[in-house]
């Protein structure tokens, strides 16, 4: 397996370096391994399932990312994530060679869409993995230099190009809302004082100019075809006056039924909340990045926050982002994990 060598990041400047340091010190002293679950089922897809029935096995199952293995060829395809079902179901609504965005979805066979497409913006490419015992600080680099927000955790006893019996290496993945949720429950104290504010630190998508919003009256067409253009996983969704009512995000494709996918997605995004919120509440609270769960704020924070709160409201929203308003709720930007992990490593955004 290519390794990426782990280095020091550049200071961020004004977050306080010794604090930073003993986050650091932390990551050098675990691994993959510690931030896996203790118990829990791993799946796997064969190439040969239909896309529809992916989404649907990824939704049962709670899972945003899951690896994909070619039975015929005994080899490993790599991981189908919820970003190429966005991008899927696009190609599917736009195709004409199918009535409908569903008939689409039941046509095209996993191994189709992975042999013809390039990897989509987050997805990690099929060489990339990382070991059990690889320490967090080089499973943090192999996320950020690769540009992908989830890896698989691979054990492998021959070489990388031996991949028969995959399903008995494959120990599991690793993502930065897994490693922020082992983070902040091991080192809250520390990330309770780091300092600064998101515009100081240049942390995020911050400029209500940069922020790619919809309103909750268009379709769900019209996020997807916003987050594919712009290579982004999520987008604030505002009313008619421009004031912030929720996040869409990549994970909501989960909770799409087989109407909304006939209908070619001309929901209104307001009524995709219902379904989404039905969904988070049969999911509960397992793990999923879905922070806007029936009965939650949407989750959202203040530029001039500071750091420590906007770590803060990451945990309690369990979300993987945090919309940016003024006072009057008005979208000013959008942060996320990525954005996070990614300053605290030091790496250019």
């Amino acid at each position: 397996m290519s390794r990426l060598q782990a280095r020091e990041p550049r200071s961020p400047g004004m977050v306080d370096g010794d604090h930073r340091s003993n986050i650091f010190e932390f990551f050098r002293s675990h691994t993959a391994f510690d931030l896996l679950p203790e118990s829990g089922k791993v799946c796997l897809l064969d190439s040969s399932l239909s896309a529809f029935a992916a989404l649907s096995i990824m939704s049962a199952n709670q899972q945003t990312a899951v690896p994909v293995w070619n039975s015929r060829d005994d080899s490993y395809m790599g991981m189908l994530t919820v970003t190429d079902l966005v991008e899927i179901v696009l190609a599917c609504r736009n195709s004409k060679m199918y009535s409908s965005c569903l008939e689409g979805l039941k046509a095209m066979t996993i191994e189709h869409w992975m042999c013809h497409n390039a990897r989509p913006h987050g997805s990690p490419l099929p060489s990339i993995e990382v070991h059990p015992d690889d320490d967090l600080l080089q499973v943090l680099w192999t996320l950020v230099r690769n540009n992908c927000r989830v890896v698989p955790v691979l054990e492998r006893d021959g070489s990388k190009k031996d991949t028969a019996m995959l399903s008995q290496c494959l120990v599991g993945q690793v993502s930065y809302f897994l490693l922020f949720r082992f983070l902040f429950y091991h080192q809250a104290s520390e990330l309770n004082r780091l300092e600064g504010n998101l515009t100081e630190l240049g942390i995020g998508t911050i400029g209500p100019d940069r922020v790619v919003c919809v309103r909750s009256s268009e379709p769900v067409a019209k996020a997807l075809e916003a987050m594919s253009k712009h290579g982004i996983s999520g987008v604030p969704v505002v009313d008619e006056g421009g004031s912030l009512v929720g996040l869409f995000s990549d994970v909501d494709i989960l909770c799409f039924t087989p109407d909304m996918l006939s209908m070619d997605l001309k929901s209104a995004l307001s009524v995709a909340a219902v379904a989404g919120d039905k969904c988070a509440v049969a999911w509960g609270e397992g793990g999923t990045e879905r922070g806007e769960s029936a009965g939650r704020p949407v989750a959202a924070c203040r530029t001039d926050d500071p750091l420590r709160s906007v770590v803060a409201k990451f945990s309690l929203s369990g979300s993987a982002r945090l919309a940016c308003t003024d006072a009057d709720g008005r979208v000013e930007g959008i942060v996320t994990l990525t954005d996070l992990f990614k300053f605290m490593a030091g790496s250019s955004r």
